[in-house]
């Protein structure tokens, strides 16, 4: 069993069936493992949301807001906490103003007929 195991594995991971000694094998999977873990953390837009929002802040010094970013001690959790106060902020506001569209010409349309 632990053979079909390890086997699926290698196949998941696309490692080289050529490949017999175990620690090659094991670094590859490493090396496989870290760069998975590292593409689903790029693909959440919450991940890194402080450190990408800096390029929208007109003359943002880098070095001194790196130092506090640094010494503030975020968490992830906290960094996904403003993420998504900023975030979900903007989808209400932006379905309020559809609401509020939608709302004033349907007034005037009633007040049109």
């Amino acid at each position: 069993m632990l053979t079909r195991v390890a086997n699926n594995l290698i196949q998941e991971f696309n490692i080289s069936t050529e490949i017999h000694d175990p620690k090659t094998i094991s670094n590859a999977m490493k090396l496989k493992i870290k760069e998975n873990h590292y593409n689903a953390w790029i693909d959440k837009k919450q991940h890194g949301y402080l450190y990408r929002s800096r390029k929208n802040v007109d003359k943002c010094r880098n070095k001194e807001t790196e130092m506090w970013l640094s010494s503030a001690h975020f968490s992830s959790h906290m960094e996904g906490y403003i993420f998504a106060i900023i975030f979900y902020t903007k989808e209400i506001l932006s379905y309020m103003q559809i609401q509020i569209a939608d709302y004033v010409a349907l007034k005037k349309k009633q007040f049109n007929t």
